[in-house]
């Protein structure tokens, strides 16, 4: 039993960490280019309403009354919850900047396309 454990956490583990890294590149370069346009916020939304309900339900693997050992819930629900964790937490920012994006472009008339165009990459070429 103790050889299926450390598999469970091998592979958990593994797939956790993918899953995270696989967040990092779009995270990085929307805080560092701001550029948000070609992120569909549907697509983003579902992925944030998802990773809640998985991150929900790892949490509630460890809660299962019917378990009567947290240590046999543990393996299988700990790098789903540290996964979901992550992954909400680089959504989030992602999803605050595409936001916060739209509402500034549609507050001057503009698509959000055009104020990224004017904003950010406007005043790097001026400097």
């Amino acid at each position: 039993m103790r050889t299926y454990v450390i598999i469970l956490l091998i592979i958990g583990g593994v797939a956790s960490l993918l899953t995270v890294i696989g967040w990092f590149p779009q995270a990085i370069k929307t805080f560092k280019t701001r550029d948000t346009s070609g992120i569909s916020i549907g697509f983003y939304g579902l992925v944030y309403i998802s990773t809640v309900i998985w991150l929900a339900y790892g949490i509630l693997l460890i809660c299962d009354p019917s378990i009567s050992d947290i240590t046999s819930a543990l393996p299988g629900s700990l790098p789903l919850i540290i996964t979901n964790f992550t992954a909400l937490i680089l959504n989030s920012i992602i999803i605050w900047i595409k936001i916060n994006n739209m509402l500034k472009a549609k507050k001057l008339n503009k698509s959000e396309k055009e104020y990224i165009d004017e904003k950010y990459y406007n005043e790097k070429s001026k400097s």
